[in-house]
C-alpha cells in the first residue's frame, strides 16, 4: 500500500518537475550531454508521438543489468509494452528490426548504445528501415539523429536536451507540443 503511493506521488513528483520550465529551440549542438534515464526518455517521447503504445528495443542485453526488470516497471509507469531484442551481431539488427515492424507491429524503434548498434553501417540502415517503416527510431546517442534517426533525448548539465532531425520529424508529422518540458532545450538538425 504505501509502495503504491509512493511510487504515485514520485510519479507526479518528476512529471511536475518536468514539465515546469520554458522551451528553447536551437540549432547549436555542442551541448555537453549524458545518457538521460530510461523514464525520462519514454516520457519526453510520449510527449512528441503520444499515439506509441509499442517499442521495440534492440541491444546487447548482456551490456545492461536487469534490463528486463527496468523495463517491466517502465511499461507500468508509461503504460506501453516494449519487445525487447537481443543483437548479438550485424545480421541480427536486420532480423530483429523487420521481426519488430512487421510481426510485432511497434510504432518505435528504441536503439541502445552498444558497439553493434553504433557502427555507421548499422545506424545507416535503421535510419533508412525506421524513415521506410514511418516509424519513430529513438536513440540514446545524437549522431544517429544527424543522419536521419528521429529523437534523441539527453541529460544536459541542467535541463534536458532533445535531438530532433527534421526531415524524421516531417515525415512523420510529429509536432513539438506546447506542453513539452520548458526546460528542454531542443536541437534539430
Amino acid at each position: 500500500m504505501r509502495f503504491s503511493m509512493w511510487l504515485k506521488s514520485g510519479w507526479l513528483f518528476i512529471v511536475g518537475l518536468i514539465l515546469s520550465v520554458q522551451l528553447v529551440v536551437a540549432r547549436n549542438d555542442n551541448v555537453e550531454t549524458t545518457e538521460a534515464s530510461y523514464l525520462q526518455q519514454i516520457f519526453i517521447l510520449k510527449q512528441l508521438a503520444p499515439e506509441i503504445k509499442k517499442i521495440g528495443v534492440l541491444c546487447q542485453i548482456k551490456n545492461y543489468k536487469d534490463l528486463e526488470t527496468k523495463l517491466g516497471r517502465l511499461q507500468k509507469q508509461a503504460q506501453l509494452e516494449f519487445v525487447l531484442y537481443n543483437i548479438k551481431n550485424m545480421p541480427d539488427v536486420a532480423k530483429h528490426a523487420k521481426n519488430a515492424t512487421i510481426s510485432k507491429n511497434v510504432d518505435a524503434l528504441w536503439v541502445f548504445a552498444d558497439e553493434i548498434l553504433l557502427d555507421p553501417k548499422t545506424q545507416s540502415y535503421l535510419v533508412k528501415y525506421s524513415l521506410q517503416s514511418k516509424i519513430v527510431l529513438l536513440s540514446a546517442e545524437p549522431e544517429i539523429i544527424k543522419k536521419g534517426g528521429t529523437v534523441c533525448i539527453r541529460k544536459g548539465t541542467s535541463k534536458p536536451v532533445i535531438f530532433l532531425n527534421q526531415k524524421a520529424v516531417d515525415l512523420l508529422t510529429l509536432s513539438i507540443p506546447p506542453g513539452l518540458p520548458e526546460t528542454a532545450e531542443v536541437i534539430i538538425f
